[in-house]
């Protein structure tokens, strides 16, 4: 077993005799799951660019005790257009969004675009963040053109009268010339398109299209490495939400085999910030199995499950900036299976006795009070010491050290 030194033991055994209060405290102070943002969006042609702009309204409802929220992700959708005034936010920004106010965007885009989509995923400064997109797609009748202003008429000048013409010979007639046949017009043929988009989590989102002029469906298919989806686009239509993993390799796109555009490889967005790294420590005192997690101001809010051979089952969820002790009475053979489905966690931790506990029940007496009360706001700082650590990281299995 890879102890911790005996003031950090000591640390530990600390927490657990406020273990209780602790778990109290989650229990009335977890922010509630009911927050969430709401886009819409409506668009006109502006007739002066023949253009379609499309105004985005994001709004944060149910939102409890929290005051801000911020943009932990926002794309749009072709992502060959412009969007302005709603953008994922750069952490030295905070939650700058008062969750009163509606966050206005413009999209622009060309005249015969057939449909708009937005999504975002919304955190709030009470610790409660959104796990998917919550997305919303407008579509557009008909083609925004320019509309040419009718010119003015002007006055015709007064003409003076012309004495009358001398009669004139007849013109002697001539055949009528023979017209000849005008160029049969090429119709244009209807190619399916798709488009891509980097995600800041490592996906590339994909989008189908069929042209509206189009007569019959198309069957697109969508591969990367393992990955192979198809779909059936109609005449006019369009699917946006084809998520693939980014790792998985180049995404291309075929229809009857044959390649539509380019292959895609996932490309980190300029505008990513890379949320912090929890950390979590767990020792065997005489008394427990003590386990922390924290997550630092910047994390994203993550849940553990800790399930002992015998007892009941813990979940924790550590918001950003919180620090969760969990401990377990300790007994010969205790074995705590650790979950975390969000960092990719599941290890079995067993209970070593110390050597130092002495013959009954151990060297470490439980502590209440004052003191066991400033051990959350000093866990963080203690589980850094490095001793009995092991890392979180999402999307990474970890390894707890024997």
């Amino acid at each position: 077993m890879n102890r911790l030194k005996s003031p950090l033991r000591r640390a530990l055994a600390l927490a657990a005799g406020a273990t209780i209060g602790l778990v109290g405290a989650v229990a009335f102070a977890a922010p509630a799951s009911a927050h969430y943002s709401v886009p819409t969006g409506s668009a006109v042609c502006d007739t002066t660019t023949g253009e379609w702009v499309v105004t985005w309204n994001v709004d944060s409802e149910w939102h409890f005790e929290s005051t801000h929220f911020k943009f932990l992700a926002a794309f749009h959708l072709p992502a060959s257009t412009t969007l302005t005034g709603i953008e994922r936010t750069k952490i030295r920004d905070g939650y700058p969004y008062p969750v009163e106010e509606t966050v206005v965007g413009e999209q622009r885009l060309p005249g015969d675009a057939k449909w708009a989509t937005l999504g975002v995923m919304v955190g709030w400064n009470d610790g409660f963040a959104e796990k998917k997109l919550r997305k919303q797609t407008i579509t557009f009748e008909g083609e925004c053109t320019t509309e040419t202003p009718e010119p003015t008429p002007t006055p015709s000048p007064t003409q003076e009268p012309s004495p009358s013409p001398e009669p004139s010979p007849e013109p002697t007639a001539t055949a009528e010339p023979t017209p000849s046949p005008s160029p049969t017009q090429e119709v244009p043929t209807v190619a399916p398109a798709a488009s891509y988009l980097s995600d800041c989590d490592g996906m590339v989102w994909v989008t189908l299209s069929n042209g509206e002029t189009a007569t019959e469906p198309v069957e697109l298919v969508v591969s990367a490495g393992e990955f192979s989806e198809s779909y059936v686009i109609e005449p006019g239509d369009s699917k946006e939400d084809i998520v693939v993993p980014g790792d998985a390799g180049p995404v291309t796109v075929t229809a009857d085999g044959e390649p539509v555009g380019e292959p895609y490889s996932w490309v980190e967005p300029e505008d990513c910030v890379v949320p912090g790294e929890p950390e979590g420590g767990y020792e065997s005192t005489c008394e427990e199995l003590v386990f922390g997690f924290a997550n630092p101001e910047d994390g994203e809010e993550f849940s553990v499950t800790l399930t002992p051979n015998s007892g009941d089952a813990q979940t924790v969820t550590v918001a950003p900036g919180v620090t969760e002790i969990v401990a377990f009475p300790a007994e010969e053979g205790l074995e705590v299976t650790v979950v975390s489905e969000t960092l990719g966690v599941e290890e079995t931790i067993a209970w070593e006795q110390p050597e130092d506990c002495g013959g009954e029940g151990g060297g470490e007496l439980p502590v209440t009070g004052a003191a066991a009360g400033g051990i959350a706001a000093g866990a963080l700082a203690l589980l850094a010491l490095g001793g009995g650590l092991f890392y979180l990281a999402r999307r990474r299995r970890i390894t707890f050290t024997a």
